[in-house]
C-alpha cells in the first residue's frame, strides 16, 4: 500500500531513461519505487550517446520529464570553446564560485581544479535555475515530494542552492565511484563536498568501504550515511562451463584507462609463458575510446594458443551469459564501487578474479573466484588463472558459491525492497 506522506518521487539521473548501459541498474528498482510512490518522475540531465540510446516502457504512475535536456543551453552548444566560456560566465556572477575559491583556495592555482569546479558549478546553477521554474510551474506539496539524485555530483549542489530558498525540500542521493572517490579525479577534488552533506537528509552508498571512505573524510556526515546495495535479477538458469578443454574467460566493461584491460592482456600473455599447452578464449564486452589501442595491444602480445575478440556493444549482456560458455570473469579495474558487472556474473554462477580495489573485496573473495591486489603484475593474473585451473573441485565450489553470494547480498527484489521502504520512511 502506498504511503501518503511521501506521494511524489522525483529522480535525477544522467541519460536514463533513454540510456541502455550506465545507469541501466535503475531498471530493478523501479518497479519497488512504483510500489511505494503515488507518482514518480524521472529527468533526465544529458542525452546519451547514439550507441546506447534506448527506449523503455514504465509503470503508468511514471512520467518522464525531457523539458531540462530540450532546453536551450551550453548543453546544446556544439562549439566546445564557445560552451566553456558560457559556463564561464554563468560562474563568475555567482556567489557560490567566491565561496568555494575561499574555502578551497587550491583551486586558484592548479588549472584541472578550476577546470572541474567552473563545470560543475555551471551544472550546479542550470539546474537551480531550471528547478526553481519547475516547482513553481507544478506547485508541488514539497513536504511531500523526495528529490533523488542518482549520482553525487553537480545536479545534487544544484538542488542543494535550490534548498537554500525551499528548506522544506528533503533531498537524498546515491554515491557510486566516480561521483564518490576523490582519487578519481585529477587533482583529487570533487567540489562542494563538504558543503553538500549539510543539505542531503540522506546519502545512500553502495559499498560498506563507500560509507567507511566518507566517514573518515567527513565525520559529521556518518548520521545521513547508509549502505543500500545495488543489485540485479534472478537470470534463472547458471551459464555452461566449458566441455572442449579450452578455458573461457570474459571481461566486461567501457573500455577506458581506469579498467585497465591492459592489465588482462599481459596477463594472459604471461599465462601462455607458464601455460603453453592450455588453449585460452579471451571475449570483452563493451567499447570505448582505448578499443583501437587494446585490440592492437591484444595483437602485439597474446600468442596463438590465445584467441581474442571484442563484441563492442551489447545490450543484453545476459543474454550472452545464456548462451554461451564462460568459465572465468576477470576486471582488473583501478578504481570501483560495487561492479554491477561482477554481481551479473556471480548471479550466473560464474567465478571471478578481480583486483581488491573500492567495494570489490566486499563481492569477491576466495570462496567465489580469487581477489587480487590492488596493482597487480601480469604474473599474478596469470597465478590466479592457473589457480582456478589447478583446482577443478574448488572450481566447482565456486561456482554454486557465487550463485549463493549473488542471492544472499545482491538480489535485486530484496536489496531494492529494502531500500524503497526506507524512503517510505524519510
Amino acid at each position: 500500500m502506498k504511503d501518503s506522506k511521501n506521494n511524489t518521487l522525483i529522480i535525477i539521473t544522467r541519460h536514463y531513461p533513454y540510456g541502455a548501459v550506465s545507469e541501466s541498474f535503475l531498471d530493478p528498482e523501479i518497479p519497488h519505487l512504483c510500489s511505494i510512490f503515488h507518482k514518480i518522475i524521472i529527468v533526465p540531465t544529458k542525452k546519451p550517446t547514439f550507441i546506447e540510446k534506448t527506449e523503455r516502457n514504465f509503470p503508468s504512475n511514471v512520467t518522464i520529464e525531457n523539458s531540462f535536456i530540450q532546453n536551450t543551453s551550453f548543453y546544446n552548444i556544439k562549439n566546445k570553446p564557445l560552451r566553456n566560456i558560457s559556463r564561464l560566465l554563468i560562474v563568475i556572477r555567482s556567489r557560490h564560485f567566491y565561496r568555494e575559491v575561499i574555502n578551497n583556495f587550491s583551486v586558484i592555482v592548479h588549472k584541472s581544479a578550476m577546470t572541474c569546479l567552473v563545470k560543475h558549478l555551471s551544472n550546479a546553477l542550470y539546474f537551480e535555475k531550471w528547478l526553481k521554474k519547475y516547482i513553481q510551474k507544478e506547485d508541488f506539496d514539497l513536504s511531500k515530494t523526495i528529490f533523488y539524485t542518482y549520482w553525487l555530483m553537480g545536479v545534487t549542489s544544484g538542488i542543494a542552492f535550490t534548498k537554500i530558498h525551499y528548506p522544506e525540500i528533503k533531498l537524498i542521493s546515491r554515491a557510486h565511484a566516480w561521483d564518490l572517490y576523490e582519487e578519481r579525479h585529477m587533482p583529487h577534488y570533487i567540489p562542494y563536498r563538504k558543503e553538500i552533506f549539510q543539505y542531503l537528509n540522506k546519502l545512500f552508498l553502495i559499498s560498506d568501504y563507500g560509507k567507511q571512505y566518507i566517514v573518515k573524510r567527513y565525520p559529521k556526515a556518518e548520521l545521513i550515511c547508509t549502505v543500500a546495495k545495488l543489485g540485479v535479477m534472478n537470470p534463472n538458469f547458471t551459464t555452461k562451463t566449458s566441455s572442449d578443454e579450452i578455458l573461457r574467460i570474459v571481461s566486461c566493461s567501457y573500455v577506458s584507462p581506469i579498467k585497465r584491460i591492459d592489465v588482462i592482456i599481459r596477463g594472459l600473455a604471461k599465462l601462455s609463458e607458464l601455460r603453453p599447452e592450455n588453449r585460452i578464449k579471451w571475449v570483452h564486452i563493451g567499447y570505448g575510446s582505448l578499443l583501437p589501442k587494446i585490440k592492437n595491444l591484444s595483437k602485439e602480445y597474446l600468442p596463438t594458443n590465445i584467441e581474442f575478440s571484442f563484441t563492442g556493444y551489447l545490450q543484453n549482456v545476459i543474454q550472452y551469459y545464456k548462451d554461451n560458455c564462460v568459465d572465468i570473469f576477470i576486471n582488473t579495474s583501478a578504481s570501483e564501487g560495487i561492479p554491477v558487472t561482477i554481481m551479473e556474473v556471480q548471479s550466473c554462477g560464474i567465478p571471478v578474479i578481480a583486483t581488491s580495489v573500492g567495494g570489490t573485496p566486499e563481492i569477491v573473495s576466495d570462496t567465489v573466484g580469487v581477489l587480487l591486489s590492488e596493482n597487480p603484475t601480469p604474473l599474478e593474473v596469470a597465478s590466479a588463472i592457473c589457480r582456478i585451473l589447478d583446482n577443478p573441485e574448488k572450481f566447482r565450489e565456486q561456482r554454486l558459491n557465487s550463485k549463493k553470494n549473488w542471492e544472499a547480498n545482491y538480489n535485486a527484489e530484496r536489496n531494492f525492497s529494502s531500500f524503497a521502504k526506507q524512503l517510505k520512511e524519510l
